[in-house]
């Protein structure tokens, strides 16, 4: 049973007093708006820029420099949304600081063979968090709670990893969607887009992608109306996929919600009590 509230803040974290660490924001392809955001954080006093990536279960580090010397203590098999997997290290760093908040022996992932193509600050470092992603003025806050003066909803965490799943109404039918920061642009189940094929025009194939196991994607673009709730959306540019191997290990979950539709807005999230909300 997983350490929670202050038993776990005590166990593996101290705050320091910090302003909000600022985000960069990297468009891949900004006609579309697809791109990620990093944030700055200190690695056993290597300083990397680490994506964001809610989407992750777990937090990535690249083969490349000083992490090659840590030993490995365990061994799993990472999973990317193309089905295939690839046997990875888990390395443990002894002291980690993002946006004044210190992560004491935390683990992160480190693969060979393609090496990861960046370190990331994943899910697993955000759980028990209450935390503001703010992608209007380009900040992530660690934060006590979620100001009073929002109005919140519930938040559902999907699968072992405890993802953060967020309702979403995509042309009038509620689905459920991983809230995925590390994903350049959204993706829908093709069974939504065949439900209503009339709400999605297709624009470009996305070709060169490569998922976590480093394999190459090869991806349909389309552009819809259709999003109602949390938001409305004009133009927005979703993939869409199988998402069978995906609701195997997340089931009910239709969709992600990636950096496309994620940027320009305000997050509020509680990893305590799941609940989430957006701001202005």
């Amino acid at each position: 049973m997983k350490p929670t509230g202050l038993a776990f803040a005590l166990l593996c974290l101290s705050v320091v007093p910090a302003a909000a660490a600022p985000l960069s924001v990297s468009m891949v392809t900004p006609a579309f708006g697809i791109g990620t955001a990093t944030i700055g954080c200190d690695l056993d006093g290597h300083s990397k820029q680490c994506r964001l990536d809610t989407g992750g279960g777990r937090s990535l580090i690249t083969t490349d420099g000083f992490s090659s010397s840590y030993p490995a203590v365990a061994t799993l098999n990472l999973n990317g949304p193309s089905g295939k997997s690839r046997k990875c290290d888990v390395i443990v760093i002894k002291e980690v600081m993002v946006a004044g908040v210190k992560f004491s022996n935390q683990q992160f992932v480190r693969c060979q063979n393609p090496g990861n193509p960046f370190t990331s600050i994943a899910s697993d470092m955000l759980d028990n968090h209450a935390f503001n992603i703010d992608l209007i003025n380009k900040q992530f806050d660690f934060i006590p709670e979620i100001p009073k003066t929002l109005s919140t909803q519930q938040l559902v965490r999907a699968g072992s990893a405890e993802l953060i799943s967020i309702p979403v109404t995509l042309a009038g039918e509620q689905q459920s969607f991983i809230f995925d920061t590390g994903m350049g642009t959204t993706l829908i189940d093709k069974g939504v887009r065949d439900h209503d094929p009339g709400d999605f025009r297709r624009v470009a194939k996305l070709v060169g992608q490569k998922d976590v196991t480093g394999t190459a994607l090869s991806e349909q673009l389309y552009l819809t109306d259709a999003f109602s709730q949390p938001f409305h959306a004009k133009n927005a540019a979703v993939t869409v996929t199988d998402f069978g191997p995906v609701e195997k290990v997340f089931p009910g979950v239709t969709g992600a919600l990636g950096f496309n539709l994620i940027n320009g807005r305000n997050w509020y999230f509680d990893l305590i009590t799941n609940v989430w909300a957006l701001g202005q």
